[in-house]
């Protein structure tokens, strides 16, 4: 299967724009969790959810899927992280399409089919930073930097 060279240079940027606008969200839910946890500061599951942790986890998470659903329509493979992506890619894609669109129930099973897959955060940190190292790689090899 082939790797990112299936995307023009410009869809290759867009697909890291994306991937960055994830990264941001990342960034921002780990500086959130390394404030304080959500059981130290005493507020309950639902009270996190709909402050920033749960925001920027949310928004990271249906950022990444874009990215990964991308990748996936034109077919490609990064070797060392294609079983993580096949175990995430359908919970984020449900999870994604639960926080843009309203759903009937507070806990959704679309929200939830993440949380119940197995080592799931594991898994969606490293397919975060392995795709986004094998993008700006490979940006890196079509255009390298100018040298002085």
């Amino acid at each position: 299967m082939p790797g990112l060279e299936r995307f023009t240079f410009m869809q290759l940027m867009v697909l890291h724009r994306h991937w960055i606008w994830a990264n941001h969200m990342k960034r921002s839910l780990d500086d959130e969790l390394a404030r304080e946890s959500p059981s130290r500061k005493g507020i309950t599951l639902e009270e996190w959810f709909v402050g920033p942790g749960g925001m920027h986890m949310s928004l990271w998470y249906g950022l990444l899927f874009t990215v990964l659903d991308a990748m996936k329509q034109k077919r490609i493979s990064l070797l060392e992280i294609d079983e993580d992506i096949k175990t995430i890619y359908e919970p984020l894609r449900l999870y994604r399409n639960a926080i843009f669109h309203a759903q009937p129930e507070y806990w959704s099973k679309k929200l939830l089919k993440v949380v119940m897959t197995k080592d799931s955060p594991a898994k969606i940190r490293r397919v975060h930073l392995e795709v986004g190292q094998s993008i700006l790689d490979d940006l890196r090899r079509r255009h390298p930097p100018e040298t002085a």
